[in-house]
């Protein structure tokens, strides 16, 4: 007798909410905070369950709460403890909800159940902060969706300006100035409908942007169908900032090689690879064709274009180099971490 009023005293004074269930999950005993929580007196408490269909039990997701999963129901029919479980209890006399974490211990006797011990603490401001970011969250999302979208939309209009001026120019070289800058635009815009698309729109698959981006600039020459193109693309993520300085290079590596690689020719062959080993990314690309100049390299480039790769290469912290032999092969190499 005096265990049990000590025991009782002990619980009485918790700041947590203390129920004693039945063998059958009748309430025999509420600590004052339970009582608090609940939002109930002793007297509207006492003989009830937990699963009182009054109380609207759910999950956090919003889903009914099935009396027979409830906590104290399956620590009377497993005799462990089940711990860690939220619930949402409507409280009937102040027609709100509060949430709960619950832990429901049984204790036994000789083999036999006496009662379940169930202890339970006010996570609803938890509750509500997690709701608020999940929130914010979504509104970021939409933000960045609707951001991506205007890029993409003003690039468009970006495009459309610079193929109209090019038809109104006279100058072969002004034509091509204006077509290159163009094409370069493409590959942007290509990247921004892709992270539009993408469920992170900082980062994107490198194997969901660079062979959608290689066909897209071949297939914008006369020559294109007797070009056959091979890519081996690993599946690896770089972030946007990485992916649009890689996207103009691929640009201008490609638009040189269907301008000058296969002069005189009916067509030749491009092999593409893109690989990444820890953190390094290896980007080659190859071509059958005639060659490039021995006295042509990065450094000592006067035209924009290779300027332009070295550059981008410099900004990705980057290396980059010439292999000649069968046609012309470019390495590009660089940290995705860096």
């Amino acid at each position: 007798m005096d265990s049990e009023k000590r025991f009782r005293s002990l619980v009485w004074d918790m700041d947590i909410g203390v129920l004693i269930q039945g063998p059958r999950a009748e309430i025999l005993m509420a600590n004052p905070q339970a009582l608090e929580l609940l939002g109930l007196s002793e007297d509207q408490l006492l003989g009830k369950t937990s699963f009182d269909p009054d109380w609207n039990v759910i999950h956090e997701d919003g889903s009914p709460f099935p009396g027979e999963t409830h906590p104290v129901v399956q620590a009377i029919d497993t005799l462990a403890p089940v711990r860690d479980v939220v619930m949402g209890v409507f409280r009937p006399t102040t027609h709100n909800r509060v949430w709960l974490n619950v832990d429901a211990i049984p204790h036994m006797e000789n083999g036999k159940l006496q009662h379940v011990v169930v202890s339970f603490t006010d996570i609803s401001k938890r509750m509500q902060a997690e709701e608020a970011n999940r929130s914010l969250l979504s509104e970021k999302s939409i933000l960045l969706k609707e951001v991506h979208h205007r890029i993409k939309n003003n690039m468009n209009n970006l495009s459309s300006l610079l193929s109209l001026q090019a038809q109104t120019v006279k100058e072969p070289s002004a034509v091509t100035a204006l077509e290159d800058a163009n094409a370069r635009l493409q590959s942007m815009a290509l990247l921004y409908d892709r992270l539009y698309r993408s469920p992170d729109f900082t980062e994107l698959s490198i194997r969901d942007y660079l062979p959608a981006l290689i066909e897209e600039i071949v297939s914008n020459f006369p020559a294109s169908t007797g070009v056959k193109v091979e890519m081996t693309v690993q599946e690896f993520i770089l972030d946007a900032r990485r992916l649009q300085s890689l996207g103009i290079i691929i640009n201008e590596l490609i638009t040189n090689i269907m301008k000058y690689a296969f002069k005189g020719r009916d067509g030749g062959k491009i092999s593409v690879s893109a690989t990444m080993t820890g953190f390094h990314v290896l980007i080659s690309i190859q071509d059958d064709g005639n060659g490039i100049p021995e006295s042509v390299s990065f450094g000592n480039s006067t035209g924009f274009g290779l300027q332009l790769i070295q550059g981008l290469t410099q900004q990705l912290a980057g290396t980059i180099r010439i292999e000649r032999g069968m046609g012309t092969k470019v390495v590009l190499e660089f940290e995705a971490n860096g």
